[in-house]
């Protein structure tokens, strides 16, 4: 036998479990039918979101059906956001902000790109920019990303702008010491434990940055564990870490990021239909290349300002202390890790 169908009681509008002929739960079985109008189970007023439309004007004006509306959620009632995992502003109180920020962020994306391409005053402005900053965000790009396949591009964002370092032209130059006293270099802000730095998934990174240019990453938060920190914060069972972009979809909200997730989607396909990569090891970058780079470094601002504001200090704390680990991880390794495998483990959410 199948199971009853569940409906709506006509009088009240409580769920029960039909019989053959009634519309009315037990309680109402006595009342007289309500008017077709009344009938009808209360509806929750939905918001539209566009991409461009101000953040604070998503939110919903009626609570009182459906609950306070996620603003990079459009019409999805807050009981089911909760359900499927997306984080609110009451558990983070930064969301919103960093919502708006990201907006903006990418809204002027490409006047604050800087690409670098050789060690002369703009090396030399870009590495004081750096040095004076107390948060960075880092990441690499390669023809396969490994310790065994060179680096061509080093991002490094400061909460202004944006450094590009190709290292296909700079080649050791951006990690060597100076020809004279008064020249920093790279290699010196990358190991420096006094700034943090924002990685997303770190591993990768640290183990070709460590065995090609001998940096060894400190001060390192991966960004990837935040998410993962306080996904388990809103009670839910994480097995498997978030992507990037799925993180940031989750955390900025698809509206607020798409554009920038448009380009990488494209520049994904076209490294797919090239193989491993190889995007990255063709000169002149082109201006998607350029717009991906960039994003993924100066998104990690904002998800970690989202995250944060709602991670109590221990938590924090043991989130750097699994960061630290996984800079390590790949780096260790006595053999170099093969190019382009990524095995499940890889994906597996750590413990902390």
């Amino acid at each position: 036998m199948g199971k009853k169908a569940k409906v709506h009681c006509l009088a009240c509008h409580h769920v029960f479990k039909k019989k053959w002929g009634e519309q009315k739960c037990p309680q109402c079985s006595s009342e007289t039918l309500v008017d077709e109008q009344d009938s009808k189970p209360p509806v929750a007023k939905s918001v539209e979101i566009k991409v461009g439309d101000s953040l604070l004007d998503t939110l919903a004006s009626d609570t009182s059906s459906a609950g306070s509306l996620h603003p990079s959620d459009g019409d999805r009632p807050l009981k089911k956001q909760k359900r499927e995992g997306m984080p609110t502003s009451s558990q983070f109180p930064a969301l919103l902000e960093a919502q708006q920020a990201s907006k903006d962020i990418l809204s002027r994306l490409m006047k604050i790109v800087t690409v670098v391409e050789n060690t002369g005053k703009m090396f030399e402005f870009a590495i004081n920019d750096i040095e004076k900053s107390d948060v960075i965000a880092v990441d690499c790009e390669a023809v396969c990303l490994s310790r065994t396949n060179a680096i061509t591009l080093i991002q490094v964002a400061t909460k202004s702008h944006v450094y590009l370092f190709d290292i296909m032209k700079l080649k050791g130059n951006a990690f060597e010491a100076a020809h004279d006293a008064g020249r920093r270099s790279l290699k010196g802000c990358l190991e420096n434990p006094g700034i943090t730095k924002l990685l997303f998934d770190c591993r990768r990174d640290s183990d070709s940055l460590f065995h090609q240019h001998d940096v060894s990453l400190k001060g390192v938060v991966d960004v990837q564990l935040l998410s993962v920190a306080a996904q388990r914060l809103m009670g839910q069972t994480v097995d498997r870490v978030d992507g990037f972009m799925k993180c940031s979809k989750r955390w900025l909200g698809r509206a607020n990021v798409g554009g920038a997730l448009g380009v990488k989607d494209r520049v994904g396909a076209q490294n797919n239909d090239e193989g491993n990569g190889a995007l990255w090891g063709r000169r002149p970058l082109d201006m998607d290349a350029i717009r991906y780079a960039a994003a993924d470094v100066l998104l990690l601002f904002p998800i970690q300002m989202a995250i944060c504001s709602g991670l109590k200090e221990d938590m924090l704390r043991r989130v750097q202390e699994a960061s630290e680990c996984r800079v390590a991880e790949y780096r260790d390794m006595i053999k170099a890790l093969p190019q382009g495998v990524h095995d499940e483990t890889a994906s597996v959410a750590p413990s902390f």
